[in-house]
Formats: C-alpha cells, structure tokens, sequence
C-alpha cells in the first residue's frame, strides 16, 4: 500500500504531456467516462481508476489521485491537491465538478455531464476565434501589402513617380510616412490577434 501511494505521488509530479496534447479534449473524455460509470453504479473512486488509462495528457495525474485514494486519502483532499498542483482553468472545473456530490449530494452525473458541455463549448468557440484570426491576419497582409504594390506599379509605369521619391526631401519623408504607417498598421494588427488569444 505505501508503495503504491509513493508511486501516486511521482505519478501526480509529473509533467502533464501525453498522446493528443490538447488538456480541454482529454478532460472532456474523462468526464464522459466518469459520467457513465456513475451512472452504471460505481463510486467516484472507482469511476476515477476506470478512466486513468485513457485519459491522455491527464493519466498521470489521475494515476497520482488514484493512488492516494487507495492510501486512504479522502476524495475531496486528493482532488483539491491535484487543482494546487495543476493551476489551470481545466483541471479547476473539473476538480469542482468531481467534488459536487461530496460536498452537496447533488446528481455526480448531471453535473459531470455539464462540465463536459461547457468544455466542448469552449473547443468549439476557441475553433471558431482561430478560424476568424486567419481572415483577419489574411485582410492584414492585404492591406498592408496593397500601398506597397501600387506604390510599385505606379513608379514602374511612370519614371519620374521613382524620380520624385528616390531624389527629392518630400519624396524621402512620403516613403518614411508611409512605411511607419505600415509597421504601426502590422503591429496594431498582430496585437487585434493575440487578444483573441492565438498568438
């Protein structure tokens, strides 16, 4: 029993990594799963060992809860001290959703199923914040590179646009203007971006 519980302990310090890499899928499976076993009759602690190995980048701290469970730590001790470890918005939802029945004697079940749903809607609206930052970095690049390619064009089609630009103070401080404007327009840009939190 001590072995096992020491083994836990190793188990829980290690680095959350594991086969698909992404924390918010993973505990969406283990949340259904937990659900389902709930629902088919098993305690929370063995719904708990039923879901360790399939459940991704969170295996081995479910391994470590697990077995300080089997040490004879209760369930609200052993899941409060995987939420200290884990400091994330994840692992905080789903440590309190799993400790829901403990301290209320509500529906484990109902509730687990709730935090599944919102964290499927949070997938889903994260997808979508991706997909709407590539149109906007797609219109960026547009933008920014159409007065550069007019700019191009025009001196191509008329020598003494190149001349006016390249020879003369005014022409010097238009280019200057203008690419200031360009870099403060791509930084404005990229900051637009990673508030949407994809960057």
């Amino acid at each position: 029993m001590e072995g096992r519980l020491r083994g836990g302990s190793t188990d829980v310090g290690q680095s959350t990594t594991g086969r698909s890499g992404d924390p918010t899928a993973d505990m969406v499976q283990v949340l259904d799963a937990v659900a389902r076993s709930v629902r088919g009759g098993s305690g929370m602690h063995q719904a708990l060992r039923s879901v360790t190995s399939t459940a991704g980048v969170h295996t081995a701290d479910l391994n470590g809860v697990v077995g300080q469970l089997d040490g004879g730590m209760t369930l609200v001790e052993a899941l409060a001290g995987w939420r200290r470890r884990r400091r994330t918005p994840v692992v905080a939802l789903a440590t309190a959703v799993l400790t829901f029945g403990v301290d209320t004697g509500g529906s484990l079940a109902r509730a687990v199923d709730g935090a599944a749903a919102t964290l499927r809607e949070r997938m889903a609206l994260q997808g979508e914040v991706r997909v709407l930052a590539a149109q906007a970095r797609a219109s960026a690049l547009v933008v920014g590179a159409a007065p550069v390619g007019f700019t191009v064009v025009v001196a191509v089609a008329d020598p003494r646009v190149a001349g006016f630009l390249l020879s003369t103070p005014v022409g010097w401080l238009c280019l200057v203007v203008g690419a200031g404007l360009e870099i403060g327009c791509v930084v404005w840009m990229r900051s637009l971006v990673a508030r949407a939190g994809v960057l």
